[in-house]
């Protein structure tokens, strides 16, 4: 074998073996990545389903005291139905809602 044939064999080589080495730094880092990035979804995952799990029932314990707060005042109502006036109290809280509107 000539000093040429085996500096053509040996360049080769180097490359065949710098090649795999990418090849299998880059298999590996993107594996790694992969492993990063399913992690890092499964736990966003997790807290998206905590968090829904307590803005249900926030908004539950938000209509109970809502269902709560209406029977009381309807309560009232009925109480002094015969000394309300209706109309009136209609037009005073539409007043109420446009000066809270500006």
């Amino acid at each position: 074998m000539t000093d040429r044939d085996y500096a053509i064999k040996s360049m080769k080589e180097i490359t065949f073996q710098m090649a795999s080495h990418a090849q299998d730094y880059l298999e590996v880092t993107m594996e790694r990545h992969y492993t990063d990035i399913k992690e890092l979804m499964t736990s966003y995952q997790k807290l998206i389903l905590e968090n829904q799990i307590v803005l249900e029932e926030l908004d539950m314990e938000c209509q109970e005291k809502i269902n709560e707060d209406m029977a009381y005042a309807l309560s009232y109502l009925s109480i002094y139905n015969n000394q309300l006036d209706v109309p009136k109290m209609h037009r005073e809280m539409n007043n109420l809602m446009i000066i809270y509107g500006f």
